[in-house]
């Protein structure tokens, strides 16, 4: 199950979610594609209904945004911003 860690907090303003690591100060801005994503992906935990979701939104080929959250859920895990407990 994806998650946010303990030490990471998130705020959405105007359809963007930032993120903060208190821990160590990092921040992590995503664009509202990214947020729509995130934020699906994390409610249904379930990577089709994210991309669906966000071609539905974005009116995007499925590959395109795939990849997109492939590459952001490796990146945030790899920022530690994101755990899979």
């Amino acid at each position: 199950m994806l998650k946010f860690p303990k030490t990471v907090m998130q705020s959405t303003v105007d359809d963007e979610m930032v993120l903060m690591d208190t821990k160590n100060g990092e921040y992590f801005g995503l664009n509202k594609t990214g947020t729509v994503l995130l934020k699906t992906l994390l409610e249904t935990q379930d990577a089709a209904s994210a991309i669906a979701k966000a071609v539905e939104l974005f009116d995007a080929p499925e590959e395109i945004i795939a990849g997109d959250l492939e590459k952001l859920v490796e990146d945030l895990v790899k920022r530690k911003l994101l755990v899979d407990s």
